[in-house]
């Protein structure tokens, strides 16, 4: 009986010992983690419109608006920078992201984000969302941008119309610049090549 009680003290033990182990090393990664694997938030107020530029000294990127064109920063997601030519007829939703498609006009749309580490992810993550969100065309290519490799992201939704992303990655940072055209083909022309130029503007640290 006393042999009895004493394993299962000893078992108790044991068994206190090892849970005692298990929870310290969970403690232990936590605070590893959390210190090795800080996130990034960005936010609308990290952008600073001035003098015909658009900065973000956080991100370490900058770039023109262009001539007649307005700018203004959108507080959804991690924040980011719209712009849009004259005349465009911009429509927000209930998060202030523009509604879509333009009925006229061009819409850039310029965003930083902080938790990737590849383009290859950020292929599988953009290729997933779309789909998922109904698109019917979803594309990519790797090109370059001012020297830097990038992912060209083409994509369609039926009611939402046409868009085109270019993603480029550097120092754990993904910089994001989409172009939203109009369905007239004729506006639709110059927004693209509105585009084209204004990607020549980007400056990355």
């Amino acid at each position: 009986m006393n042999k009895l009680i004493t394993m299962n003290k000893r078992t108790k033990i044991i068994v206190a010992t090892i849970f005692a182990i298990i929870l310290i090393a969970i403690g232990g990664f936590l605070f590893w983690n959390k210190n090795n694997n800080k996130l990034i938030q960005g936010k609308a107020s990290d952008y600073r419109i001035a003098d015909g530029k658009v900065s973000n000294s956080k991100a370490g990127f900058s770039y023109n608006i262009p001539q007649g064109w307005s700018a203004e920063t959108i507080d959804y997601a991690e924040g980011s920078v719209i712009l849009y030519a004259s005349g465009t007829k911009i429509e927000k939703n209930d998060i202030g992201a523009p509604k879509l498609p333009l009925e006229n006009g061009c819409l850039i749309e310029v965003a930083a984000a902080y938790q990737y580490e590849s383009l290859d992810k950020i292929k599988d993550d953009a290729k997933f969302y779309r789909g998922l969100t109904g698109a019917i065309v979803n594309n990519f290519e790797t090109t370059t941008i001012n020297g830097f490799s990038a992912l060209k992201h083409t994509f369609e939704y039926k009611d939402e119309g046409k868009a085109t992303a270019f993603y480029l990655f550097k120092k754990h940072k993904t910089y994001s610049f989409a172009v939203y055209p109009p369905n007239n083909e004729e506006e639709s022309s110059k927004c693209l090549e509105d585009f084209g130029n204004f990607l020549e503007t980007v400056s990355i640290k």
